[in-house]
C-alpha cells in the first residue's frame, strides 16, 4: 500500500500542473493574494509611517485585477488594458521600497511605461504577434524589479535579513523577466491569443502567486526589522544631539574597559564640560543653548574618525569620548 502510494506521488509531473483547473488557480490566487494585501493595510494601521507597505498594497492589488483581467475580457480590451496596469503595480513596487529609503515618489514612474504600451498597441504589426507582445511586456516589466532591489542594497546597515531576502527575489524575477524576454524577442513562437488556454497557464499562475507571498513575507519582515532598529536607536541617542546618550555610554564603556581589561590594551575616556553654560543660557535662552549643545556635539562628532570610537552627552552640559585602544600620545 505505502509502495503504491510513493509510486503515485513520484509520478506527479510538470505534466500533471499544467493540467490543472485554470479558473480554479485564478480564484485561489485572488483569495491568496486578498488575504496578503489585508495584512498590509493591518500593519499600516499599526504604524502610518509605513507609507511602503499602502505602495506594496496597491502593487499586489493591481498585480491581482491585471492577471484577472487577462483571463475575463475578450482578448483585444485585455491586452491594451492589462499589461499597462502591470506596469504600473510595478512601478508602485518600485515606489514601495523608495518609500522605505525615504525617497520622494516619482509619478511619472508610474504613467510614461503604461502610455508606451498604449501606443504600441496602435500599432497593428505589434498586435498581431503575441510572441512580440510578451517579449516586449517582460522588458518593460524588468526595469522596475531592478530598480526596487538597487533601493534595497542602499539599505546597508540594518535589516540585514529580510533586506537580502527582498533583494535576492527581485534580483531574480528581474533576471527572469528580462531572460524571457530576450528569449521571445528572438524566438517569438506562434501566436497565442487565448490567455487561460495557455499551457503554460497553471504555471504561470503558481510562480505569480509564490512571488506575492514571498515578496509580502520579505516585506513585512523588512519593516518589522526597521521598526525595531528605529526603537533600538532611539533608547540609545540623545534626542537634542544625535550622540549617544548615559545609556548608551555606560553599555560601551563597560564592554570597552572588559575589551581593554582581558586584552591588555589602553583605553581612555575624554569628559568635556561646557564652561559657563548656564550664565550662557540664562542670557540667551533655551533655543540658544540647545544650539549651543549641538554646536559642541557636532565639533566632537568631527573629531572622531574611527568606527569604534564612541561621542555621547554624559547629561546637561557634559559629553564623553569613549576611544578604545588610546593611550596618553
Amino acid at each position: 500500500m505505502a509502495s503504491r502510494m510513493a509510486s503515485r506521488t513520484s509520478c506527479f509531473t510538470i505534466g500533471d500542473l499544467m493540467l490543472l483547473d485554470p479558473p480554479t488557480l485564478l480564484v485561489t490566487m485572488i483569495l491568496a493574494i486578498l488575504a496578503t494585501s489585508s495584512s498590509y493595510l493591518v500593519i499600516w494601521l499599526q504604524d502610518r509611517r509605513q507609507h511602503a507597505l499602502l505602495w506594496m498594497m496597491a502593487a499586489t492589488l493591481l498585480a491581482t485585477a491585471a492577471f484577472a483581467t487577462r483571463v475575463i475580457l475578450p482578448n483585444g480590451p485585455a491586452i491594451i488594458i492589462t499589461n499597462p496596469v502591470m506596469l504600473v503595480a510595478a512601478g508602485c513596487l518600485w515606489m514601495s521600497c523608495r518609500a522605505l529609503t525615504a525617497k520622494r515618489i516619482l509619478p511619472w514612474a508610474l504613467v510614461i511605461p503604461g502610455l508606451i504600451w498604449v501606443g504600441l498597441c496602435c500599432l497593428p504589426a505589434f498586435m498581431a504577434q503575441s510572441g512580440v507582445r510578451v517579449a516586449v511586456a517582460n522588458l518593460m516589466i524588468a526595469p522596475a524589479y531592478g530598480l526596487a532591489a538597487r533601493e534595497l542594497w542602499r539599505l546597508k546597515g540594518e535589516a540585514k535579513v529580510a533586506r537580502w531576502w527582498l533583494i535576492g527575489i527581485l534580483g531574480l524575477q528581474c533576471l527572469i523577466s528580462l531572460g524571457f524576454g530576450l528569449f521571445r524577442a528572438v524566438d517569438p513562437g506562434p501566436n497565442q491569443e487565448n490567455y487561460i488556454s495557455f499551457t503554460t497557464f497553471p504555471l504561470m499562475a503558481l510562480s505569480a502567486q509564490g512571488f506575492v507571498l514571498m515578496l509580502s513575507f520579505g516585506m513585512i519582515a523588512l519593516v518589522k526589522e526597521r521598526a525595531a532598529y528605529r526603537d533600538r536607536q532611539a533608547a540609545s541617542s540623545d534626542a537634542l544631539t544625535g550622540l549617544a546618550n548615559r545609556r548608551r555610554l555606560d553599555e560601551a564603556l563597560e564592554l570597552a574597559f572588559r575589551d581593554a581589561r582581558q586584552g591588555g590594551k589602553p583605553l581612555a575616556l575624554i569628559m568635556v564640560d561646557a564652561d559657563a553654560f548656564k550664565a550662557y543660557n540664562d542670557l540667551y535662552g533655551h533655543l540658544q543653548g540647545d544650539a549651543c549643545l549641538r554646536a559642541i556635539a557636532g565639533a566632537l562628532r568631527s573629531g572622531v574618525v574611527r568606527k569604534q570610537d564612541l561621542v555621547a552627552r554624559y547629561g546637561g552640559e557634559e559629553f564623553a569620548v569613549l576611544l578604545p585602544e588610546t593611550d596618553m600620545n
